[in-house]
């Protein structure tokens, strides 16, 4: 018998965001970092300039400066879904792909099909075999999408003429959106497509630097001039959502389809901007500090945003600094508890999904992607007791592996 799970409470940040604060960790480097991943609320991962990757097992109390073979800026670092934390791939500067299979111990250089000198800003993985990257090429004056299906080991390039450079990309389901410059002139662009052809879905003022996907409709994209951008119909009509006041904007990342946070520089001063209600409304995290922030992460209920002089901020997302909410359940799991596979019931079937499942001390164990209903094999994990949330919902599921 199909057994809906009890609601945990989803915490939901309150607009008392000054009880939030930031604390600058010790990285051991003065090197800009541009891109910043995490495996679990305790291991991180920041990538930067001169080839530069440098890790942490203990929540940024000491770092670690890892091997990587090449001298080249690093743009964008993500972990692979469903590798328990062991691939990573970064991108960067001359066509540089790397992946690392051992959790960072060594890299492997990767070959795409683009001509000399492309730069490779952003990379998407959504899934352990599909992933997306995206730049731009001097050789043609264009901007590129790169796709994988097999995990890197071949690549298949789509010359983009629409816009000039990509900064970021991002897959939901078949819908492929994708931010950067639209031309020389430096205006921005936020395009949509299929993973073969993209079309122009928003035209703004300033480079769009960076994006998120709640779901295939609800989209968010952040730009060099301070603004918000948001869309609620796929694209079809963008409003800026942005705080009154002047700044550039980099980094963005959702902890569930509610709760998120940007970061970058405003009026001068660093900026960490959150967000309750989908991105609706946008509040401030004072942070005393000018230094300008690049990427943000969140793992659990931890917060790691990384940024210009080797700088790497923390911050713990806690009951005191929350409000408590009841969300709805829209899912079915079972079977609970369970000793292999886990199936879930309710999604939409034309909607791709991410999970991600938390054990009892908060460390993030495994990420993936389902569409529709789908199953999840937890044959791995440890007996005990777990959550999973998922990027369309607000609410929060518990299930018990025997």
């Amino acid at each position: 018998m199909k057994k809906t799970l009890l609601i945990l409470l989803l915490l939901i940040a309150a607009k008392a965001d000054a009880q939030m604060t930031f604390s600058k960790l010790n990285t051991g480097t003065k090197t800009e970092l541009k891109g910043i991943a995490a495996t679990d609320s305790n291991t991180v991962y920041a990538c930067g300039d001169t080839g530069i990757i440098i890790k942490t097992t203990n929540g940024g109390t000491s770092w670690t400066k890892l091997t990587t073979g090449t001298t080249n800026p690093l743009w964008d670092i993500k972990i692979v879904p469903g590798s328990s934390g062991q691939q990573i791939v970064a991108v960067g500067d001359n066509n540089t792909i790397l992946k690392s299979t051992n959790g960072g111990t060594s890299w492997t250089m990767q070959t795409p099909p683009t001509p000399a000198n492309t730069f490779i800003f952003g990379i998407y993985c959504a899934d352990a075999n599909t992933y997306y990257a995206c730049g731009g090429s001097i050789a043609t004056s264009s901007a590129i999408v790169l796709k994988t299906t097999n995990g890197g080991s071949s690549w298949t390039l789509t010359n983009v003429s629409s816009a000039f450079f990509l900064d970021k990309i991002f897959a939901q389901g078949s819908s492929i959106y994708t931010v950067g410059t639209g031309s020389l002139s430096g205006d921005g662009v936020i395009l949509k497509g299929n993973g073969t052809t993209y079309t122009s879905s928003k035209s703004a003022p300033a480079v769009v630097s960076n994006l998120w996907c709640i779901d295939a409709n609800r989209v968010i994209g952040v730009s060099t001039n301070g603004s918000i951008w948001r869309t609620n119909n796929g694209g079809s009509t963008w409003t800026d959502k942005s705080p009154s006041f002047f700044g550039e904007l980099f980094g963005i990342k959702f902890r569930n389809n509610a709760e998120g946070f940007v970061c970058g520089v405003l009026s001068g001063n660093t900026a960490i901007l959150r967000t309750t209600d989908t991105g609706l409304t946008w509040t401030n995290i004072a942070v005393a500090d000018t230094i300008g922030l690049l990427a943000i992460e969140i793992a659990g209920n931890r917060v790691y945003t990384c940024g210009e002089y080797g700088t790497v901020m923390k911050s713990t997302i806690s009951n005191t600094n929350s409000i408590q909410h009841t969300a709805i359940a829209t899912k079915k799991i079972y079977p609970n508890p369970a000793t292999d596979i886990i199936t879930i019931d309710g999604g939409n079937a034309q909607q791709t999904t991410i999970y991600n499942i938390i054990d009892g001390t908060g460390r993030l164990i495994m990420t993936g992607s389902i569409t529709g209903t789908g199953s999840i094999n937890i044959s791995a994990l440890a007996s005990g007791n777990y959550t999973i949330s998922f990027s369309e919902d607000a609410a929060i599921y518990q299930f018990t592996k025997r």
